[in-house]
């Protein structure tokens, strides 16, 4: 397995599968995909315990200890050799993970890889200038 993608998440009932659901229809398959509930008491809990995906791991914290902690929980847990983040409410494009690895793998003194981001409006439409910003 190449790539651990681990996205960390407290109360993100909103985007949450929007987000997950982005990563698990990526067009690269060979990843595990590492959670960490930080301590939700929305309804992540659940939407979480639906997925079905076998490349999906979950890991529920007792109590909400933070993002950056939460991350590296997740890290600990990782058996790829690289490592992608995914925010809870971020969207990944559909080829995110293999446009990455095939990069990484051309280039083989790298030690990280980002992208381009893109914002779009939540649930108040904010205008594409100021997305912009």
């Amino acid at each position: 397995m190449q790539i651990s993608v681990v996205m960390a998440v407290y109360n993100g009932k909103l985007y949450v599968q929007q987000a997950i659901d982005s990563i698990l229809q990526q067009t690269y398959r060979d990843f595990e995909f590492i959670i960490v509930n930080d301590g939700s008491t929305d309804k992540t809990i659940e939407i979480l315990n639906d997925i079905q995906d076998p490349r999906v791991r979950l890991i529920h914290l007792p109590q909400n200890g933070g993002a950056a902690s939460a991350l590296n929980m997740g890290i600990q847990n990782a058996k790829g050799k690289w490592i992608a983040i995914q925010d809870a409410d971020d969207l990944s494009c559909p080829t995110r993970l293999e446009d990455q690895i095939s990069y990484v793998e051309e280039h083989l003194g790298i030690a990280a890889v980002g992208t381009l981001k893109k914002c779009i409006s939540g649930k108040t439409e904010v205008p594409e200038r100021r997305l912009r910003n």
